[in-house]
């Protein structure tokens, strides 16, 4: 009995290993490096056995070739005959199946890391270059053209007309009858339902007429060296004020004409001298010219700083120093008339117009007027006012017998509200309050008077449609 031998192998990562003689002829994988390898069939790659000395034989040089191809073949048949036939005869049926592959030194099995299949590449697909395409030349008579076939166009059937059958009977044939012409229906534009912003304005127009009512009330106090005096002035006009041009800006012409003047109350000393000043102011007529704004650009018609002084030595002294509305008091109730609030409402909206006041022999007055709108109430939209005013000292004048060489005058109130009703389009009241404080250095009949002045004035107006009794 033939004891089978094992087989050692080595592999080109070299590593060794010792294989069953019964492997021989099977593949087997490495345990380094997994790559596959065939045993030898009885190990003909084991350690080779030392070469015979063989003498070499002296042959002509023209047969060696042929010789040497014969030896090799016969040698490489026996060879594989002999280990075929020694393979079989030793051969045993293993009852287990031994191991592919032992080495010397046990070493856990290494793994190699499962690849994912790589995706089927996609055949490329070669791109060829078609010559390009050329235009025959249209009068080459050697060269054919394409023939463009047309499109075969539908035949549609023939619709048969239907003749109107006549009419019998009395009902009417449909088909005799002339067709209705329906009129299509009108396209409506609809505007868009934006509201524009109310403003408080004027709408006047040519030949308009209205009526204004005026309260006006002046209280003065005086102290002439220590001495008070205290007198108080009221009287009331009306007016009707006339439209007379309305030009393509807006401007207007106005005609203001007293109808009526009359005394309220004034106190002795006044009253004496005031009431044949206010019996002569009815007929009286100015003429205003307003801006496009409203704003009082003009006013003609009234003198200068009418004033009105008055003495009385009998029994002590006596004094009166007062005038009636003067050139700039017209204008400024005027404009108090004609107000309008030409931008949109908003309540506490705040704005100012400038302004100024001569007062003559007393002086003047400059600066500013501040609006403010305040809101609508009861259909009113009301509107307030004040004054900020800075005075001017005059220069040397006369107010009746006494001669003004210097003055100085502050406002303790200068305030007013006006009413706009917005539905006509107009004012409808304004009222308004003005309080001054100063002194005046005079000369009255030769001697140096030093006088202290107080006076309240407080100015109401009503607009009506109507003459007012």
């Amino acid at each position: 009995m033939i004891i089978p031998m094992p087989i050692t192998l080595t592999c080109t990562c070299g590593r060794q290993q010792t294989i069953a003689n019964t492997m021989a002829g099977r593949s087997f994988a490495c345990a380094g490096c997994g790559k596959t390898m065939t045993v030898p069939a009885m190990g003909v790659l084991a350690t080779p056995m030392p070469k015979p000395m063989v003498q070499p034989v002296a042959l002509p040089s023209s047969a060696r070739p042929g010789w040497l191809l014969l030896a090799a073949g016969v040698v490489l048949l026996l060879i594989s005959g002999g280990g075929w036939l020694i393979w079989s005869m030793t051969r045993e049926t293993p009852t287990e199946m031994p191991p592919i592959a032992r080495t010397p030194d046990p070493q856990p099995e290494l793994k190699r890391p499962i690849e994912p299949p790589s995706p089927p590449k996609k055949p490329v697909v070669e791109e060829k270059e078609w010559p390009p395409l050329r235009t025959p030349f249209p009068s080459n008579p050697y060269i054919e053209l394409p023939k463009v076939i047309e499109p075969v166009k539908p035949k549609l059937p023939e619709v048969a007309l239907i003749e109107p059958v006549k009419q019998e009977g009395e009902l009417p044939n449909p088909f005799l009858l002339p067709p209705i012409k329906e009129p299509l229906p009108k396209v409506v534009e609809k505007k868009p339902n934006v509201m524009e912003p109310l403003k408080l304005v004027w709408r006047l127009k040519e030949n308009d007429v209205f009526f204004q009512e005026l309260m006006v009330a002046q209280q003065p106090n005086f102290k002439v060296a220590g001495i008070p005096f205290t007198s108080q002035l009221r009287y009331r006009i009306v007016s009707r004020f006339s439209v007379k041009k309305v030009n393509a800006d807006g401007s207007l012409v106005v005609e203001q004409r007293i109808e009526s003047a009359k005394l309220l109350a004034a106190d002795d000393l006044t009253k004496a001298v005031a009431t044949a000043a206010v019996a002569k102011m009815p007929g009286t007529t100015y003429k205003l010219e307003l801006g496009p704004k409203m704003d009082v650009t003009k006013f003609e018609g009234v003198e200068d700083n009418p004033k009105i002084a008055a003495f009385q030595a009998a029994g002590g002294m006596g004094m009166q120093m007062i005038s009636l509305l003067d050139r700039d008091g017209w204008k400024e109730l005027a404009q108090a008339t004609f107000f309008q609030m030409d931008q949109p409402l908003k309540v506490n909206e705040r704005w100012s117009k400038p302004m100024k006041h001569n007062w003559g022999s007393l002086g003047s007055w400059s600066g500013q007027i501040h609006y403010l709108y305040l809101g609508k109430q009861a259909n009113q939209h009301k509107v307030a006012y004040g004054l900020q005013l800075a005075y001017k000292a005059p220069g040397a004048g006369m107010v009746g017998l006494m001669k003004v060489d210097n003055a100085n005058f502050q406002t303790q109130q200068a305030e007013g509200v006006i009413l706009f009703d917005a539905t006509r389009g107009r004012v409808v009241g304004a009222e308004e309050r003005f309080r001054v404080r100063g002194v005046v250095n005079a000369t009255l009949v030769g001697q140096q008077v030093l006088i202290e002045i107080e006076e309240n004035q407080h100015f109401l107006i009503r607009i009506h449609e109507k003459l007012v009794p």
